[in-house]
């Protein structure tokens, strides 16, 4: 049998279904749980070696905390502003145009 006589498959007709995003919700998850764990182990060791070297016994607890609070704000503020400009009209475009998009 020569390659030019066989046939191909028919592509299939049924779309893959699209993330409701870009990423996908289980990479905002991911993405949360690295800057969480990310902030504590860099403001923590921060506080450890603040602890070793300087000899502050309290350096690394509030290195701990400090890393928690900073890595959560970050979160809020990534994810807040996300969906603050995914319903707002992108750069440089009008209300008209805005508008009109939406009666369509």
């Amino acid at each position: 049998m020569d390659q030019t006589s066989r046939v191909k498959p028919a592509p299939s007709s049924a779309a893959p279904a699209a993330p409701t995003n870009a990423r996908g919700a289980s990479d905002d998850g991911m993405v949360s749980l690295s800057y969480i764990l990310s902030g504590v182990l860099f403001y923590g060791g921060l506080g450890f070696a603040g602890q070793h070297f300087l000899g502050h016994a309290w350096m690394f607890p509030v290195g701990l905390v400090v890393g928690v609070i900073a890595s959560t704000y970050l979160v809020v503020k990534r994810y807040s502003s996300q969906e603050d400009s995914s319903t707002s009209a992108p750069a440089g475009a009008s209300s008209k145009t805005k508008n009109s998009e939406k009666e369509q």
